[in-house]
């Protein structure tokens, strides 16, 4: 905490305060008069030294416009003007007594804490009153919050359905005031982009018919129905650049209203098209609107872009499918409205007429649900948040706010209106806790569930801490330096852990309920988090340091799945995914507990030391528990930047030591060399050096290195087995599976076939992925080598028979200034870290998941890998779509593996600056949208589909590179250039005054011969070093006799002749 912190000096925002409350006469006394806090009015001197200089925020918007944030002014120049008079003569009395010049008096555009001025409070209050005094006192109506616009804050207000009147007239006002229409946010989205996205059809048509306006067409607007008629003309300039504008992933507005999840979408459709907006152009992967259409079923639009070009049905995309290919790939045989509708069947082609034929095959769709629980807002990590208040912790109840609330909340939108809401989930049982955690640490409650995965001494301690708080907002108590606790959040605890194991009930169906399955997936927005907390929480590795954690609710609900819904049709196999950029520490403690190991420790007394030794086994339902559970995780791994070790000191939280304890390692055959330990390594650098490594200092990349002698018929039974990587500090509790480089000759290729079992296939694509995985597939070839002895043979054959935990940990490690060439450092960094991102998961995640083929996928869904998200220190970099294309992944191996079944659960994500515009809400939204998405499509994953993938997003970034480069070369080029004719200038002037300086010597030897020179024009007096202080004077009189004066310093003795001659 800061030593202002301490001191409670914090600073106001009245302005900001009365904006979100809508007090009109308040903002307009405050403008007036000067925002004072009242600390400022007891000061004599009334105000702060340390302020920044105000500024005119016309001024500010006009060098905003300077600085290239977009056209500002120019397409809404006029039109403003022309609003701007005609909004005068509506204006009322109060309106009339208000002073402009008083606009200066106070930062109109001042920042609070979370970066947002005044009117960005307005707009996202929904205080349209406000809006309109904060503009008409100079508010810039061009500064961005989070990247976004407030046209762009305005229109996200509007994707909630009954806010999109307000939407609508803010607009207005902002268009009125200057606002540009064609700016564009940080993922290159105009605001006519999102009011195509979300549906807002008016909005559309007002954004259009500015842009039309200023670029000097008649602006009238043409009808939806004289779409065809109205496309074949070509727009202004102006109007079709705005039309065609592009955004990070080459979608035009067209493209995002085609693919929009409303049953009205062809309205906008229609408008665009009728504006003149190009149905043929393409996004970066070739996808025409119609290609987004079709994808997504949205009938309605693509009969009216078939009506407005018949030809695109025939247009491929870069991977050569057409529409009706991308009709087909998604394999929607719920019949109804997502089925192919007979009319577009036959215009489509040959694929969409074989799917239409194909209806009512998969039966019923069944939607996503969405679990909360009032009790996750009532844990408190701070007290109230002030906006003149202390900087909150990261994790607070605001994230929350981000996902649901009512208003503003991303999962508010209409685009959501088709997920089913549960508010009231059950508590988790104490069996269930247990299961995963000590009981000491939770409680002697009925808790089943929760006993099933942490242990007693835990929960007690937890439930006891609690009830000792008082129930007050404002009282907390802490368990460490970053996590808090208040009276609620044990039972907020036990509802998140409930959410998770109701969600699977509902998603997977029969259990022993014997409901029938109600949804398909599922995603759990709660807190606290869990993927930190060990069966004694924190993890065995951080020794109580819990990381925002207090449950591990995926854990949890794992165990739980295959406790309860165990049997022939039921959960066998259980998949935990986690993706947060924090390695999932804690559920990797417990999934390793499912295997028989020992635990030691050593206990120091004044007269001794000790060793003690502990066997733990932890199983949810049996002792082939580690076999049947698989752990995936892919975070960040490694050392700060020397920036954050200068500022903040050392390692990053956790801290040293305990994330890095010596690695135990187990006996093994004697005919089987132990590989050296990587975990020793780092422990003993980490002893030499600490501090540095990135939270929770554990999760490398680091496949196990051990040479084994198996016999032929283990590995014919085991080869089928997911790669094993172990963390840094982990005992490796198994020996390999023989994925990995083992000393036997590899198997034929009908060898391995007739011996491994055949992994599940949707029956409409077994074929083709059969064949697909085959090519894939074919392991290395290595040299024979002697066969060990019988003996060890044997116990190496034993060893593989033991139950092992099956983790696969991805560490990415953050570039290096090699990794990340010329003056784009930051942006190639990011582009190459989400490469390496999605890399880890096409080439390393999917295909294990694959291998395992898992009856239920689990996603611990943190979104704090985020490039805006400070809390990740600059590890992997996502972006909001990254979430987005990994959530589709999931889903399609989900539909691969166990028909769609998928439960996430929110961990990290801390950026919620800006509400629904911010990183966390925008990459959560897209994370719900692939689960919605994945109701409807039955698309499976597929290998060479990812290999594709991959290929053309390294081609891309190469090529990206390289016009940087060639960009880059192109400057220092014309730098050279304009250097060289500037040095060619400059000789060629001094060798022109040489030359004239030459002639008139030579024509003044032959008219006289004596040497009597004309004087410089540029000539001056006393070489400004003179008696006169340096004053320039030009030389008055005649010619020079330099003969005269040669031989006056002769004679004087100075012996200057020459040297005066050489002047």
């Amino acid at each position: 905490m800061s030593s202002s912190d301490e001191d409670h000096n914090f600073k106001g925002f009245p302005l900001h305060d009365v904006a979100e409350a809508g007090d009109v006469a308040a903002i307009r006394a405050l403008l007036q008069r000067g925002a004072r806090t009242p600390m400022e009015e007891e000061e004599d001197d009334g105000g702060d030294d340390n302020d920044a200089p105000q500024r005119s925020p016309r001024a500010d918007a006009a060098a905003a416009a300077a600085a290239g944030m977009g056209d500002a002014g120019a397409p809404g120049a006029a039109a403003a003007a022309a609003a701007a008079a005609e909004s005068d003569d509506n204006d009322d009395a109060e309106d009339d007594d208000f002073d402009p010049a008083a606009r200066d008096a106070v930062d109109v555009d001042e920042r609070d804490g979370d970066g947002a001025t005044a009117l960005h409070v307005a707009l996202l209050s929904r205080q349209l009153g406000a809006v309109k005094a904060l503009l008409e006192a100079g508010a810039g109506p061009n500064r961005g919050l989070e990247g976004s616009l407030p046209a762009h804050i305005a229109l996200t207000v509007g994707a909630v359905p009954r806010h999109a009147p307000f939407a609508l007239a803010a607009l207005k006002l902002l268009l009125q005031h200057e606002a540009d229409p064609t700016a564009k946010d940080d993922r290159g989205q105009t605001p006519l982009h999102l009011a195509a996205n979300f549906n807002l059809l008016d909005c559309l048509q007002l954004l259009i018919d500015t842009v039309s306006k200023s670029g000097g067409a008649d602006g009238a607007a043409a009808s939806p129905s004289a779409a065809t008629a109205a496309a074949a003309a070509a727009p202004p300039p102006p109007l079709r650049d705005f039309l065609d504008a592009r955004e990070r992933q080459g979608l035009r507005a067209l493209h995002l209203a085609a693919a929009a999840a409303v049953d009205d979408a062809a309205a906008c459709v229609a408008a665009l098209l009728a504006a003149g907006a190009s149905p043929a152009l393409r996004s970066a992967l070739g996808d025409t609107p119609l290609h987004a259409a079709a994808a997504h079923a949205r009938w309605g639009a693509a009969r009216a872009l078939l009506a407005a070009a018949p030809d695109a049905a025939a247009a491929a995309n870069k991977r050569g499918a057409t529409p009706a290919a991308a009709a087909a790939a998604r394999r929607r045989r719920g019949g109804g409205a997502r089925a192919v509708p007979p009319d577009l069947a036959e215009a489509l082609g040959g694929a969409a007429a074989a799917e239409a034929e194909g209806e009512g095959e998969g039966g019923e769709e069944l939607p996503t649900l969405v679990m909360k629980h009032a009790l996750c807002e009532a844990h408190y990590s701070c007290p109230p948040i002030r906006r003149s208040g202390p900087e909150p912790p990261p994790e607070n109840v605001r994230r929350l706010e981000v996902i649901y609330d009512e208003d503003t909340g991303v999962l508010s939108a209409a685009e959501f209106a088709g997920v089913e809401w549960d508010a009231d989930p059950p508590r988790a049982a104490l069996a269930d806790v247990l299961r995963v955690h000590e009981y000491g640490y939770v409680s002697r409650a009925a808790l089943a569930d929760v006993l099933r995965v942490h242990e007693y001494g835990c929960i007690s301690r937890l439930q006891q801490l609690c009830a000792s708080i008082p129930d007050a907002p404002t009282a907390i108590k802490h368990l460490d330096g970053d996590t808090a606790v208040s009276r609620a959040s044990y039972e907020a605890a036990l509802r998140a852990a409930g959410s998770v194991c109701s969600a699977i009930d509902r998603v997977c169906g029969g259990g022993g309920s014997g409901a029938r399955r109600r949804n398909r997936n599922a995603f759990c927005a709660v807190r606290p988090p869990g993927h930190h907390a060990g069966p004694r929480q924190g993890g065995a590795a951080l020794q109580g340091s819990h990381g925002f954690c207090l449950l591990n609710n995926v854990a949890i609900g794992a165990a739980y799945a295959r406790h309860m819904h165990r049997g022939p049709d039921g959960i066998s196999k259980v998949a935990i995914v986690d993706f947060d950029v924090h390695h999932g520490n804690g559920t990797e403690e417990i999934v390793r507990g499912l295997a028989p190991h020992e635990e030691t420790a050593t206990v120091e007394t004044p007269f001794c030391v000790g060793t003690l030794h502990r066997t733990r086994f932890a199983p949810w339902l049996a002792e082939d528990d580690a076999a049947h559970c698989l752990f995936v995780s892919v975070h960040g791994y490694g050392k700060k930047e020397p920036m954050y070790e200068r500022l903040q000191g050392g390692w990053f939280y956790p801290g040293s030591g305990p994330t890095a304890r010596p690695e135990a390692i187990p006996e093994v055959p004697a005919a089987v060399p132990a590989a050296p330990s990587p975990v020793a390594a780092a422990a003993a650098a980490a002893a030499v050096e600490p501090g540095g490594w990135f939270y929770a200092g554990s999760g490398p990349t680091a496949r196990l290195e051990v040479i084994l002698e198996v016999p032929a018929a283990v590995l014919r039974r085991r080869r089928r087995w997911p790669p094993l990587l172990l963390l840094r500090q982990w005992p490796p509790l198994c020996l390999p599976p023989p994925l990995l480089p083992l000393s036997q000759p590899a198997l034929s290729p009908e060898a391995a076939a007739s011996a491994a079992p055949p992994v599940a296939e949707p029956e409409a694509d077994a074929a083709a992925t059969a064949a697909d995985d085959s090519a894939m597939d074919v392991e290395p070839k290595s040299p024979p080598r002697a066969q060990p002895p019988p003996a060890a043979a044997a116990a190496a054959a034993a060893a593989l028979e033991r139950p092992c935990p099956m983790i696969l940990d991805v560490g990415l490690p953050l570039p290096q200034p090699h990794d990340t060439p010329g003056r784009s450092r930051l942006q190639w960094r990011n582009a190459y870290s989400r490469l390496q991102w999605r890399d880890a998961h096409r080439k390393e995640v999917l295909p294990a998941l694959v291998e395992f083929n898992p009856d239920i996928i689990l996603i611990s869904a943190g979104f704090d890998a985020h490039r805006k998200d400070v809390i990740n220190f600059g590890y992997i970099g996502l972006l909001d779509e990254d979430y987005e294309w990994v959530t589709a992944q999931l889903v399609q191996v989900a539909n691969r593996c166990c028909d769609g079944r998928v439960v996430s659960v929110l961990e990290g994500g801390y950026r919620i600056q800006g509400g629904p515009v911010s990183a966390f809400g925008r990459s959560v939204a897209g994370h719900v949208r692939a689960l919605r998405e994945g109701c409807a499509s039955r698309a499976p994953w597929s290998r060479r589909d990812a290999a594709w993938e991959a290929d053309f997003e390294a081609a891309a970034l190469a090529e990206k590179e390289r016009r940087r480069r060639a960009k880059q070369a192109e400057r220092m080029a014309a730098m050279e250039q304009e250097r060289a004719h500037r040095e060619a200038a400059r000789l060629a002037a001094a060798a022109r005054l040489t030359a004239e300086r030459d002639a008139a010597a030579a024509a003044a030897a032959a008219e006289g011969g004596d040497g009597v020179l004309p004087a410089p024009a540029d000539a001056e007096e006393g070489g400004g070093s003179g008696e006169t202080g340096g004053a320039r004077k030009r030389r008055r009189g005649g010619a020079v006799d330099y003969v005269a004066l040669a031989k006056k310093l002769d004679s004087e003795g100075g012996g200057g002749a020459k040297g005066g001659a050489a002047r």
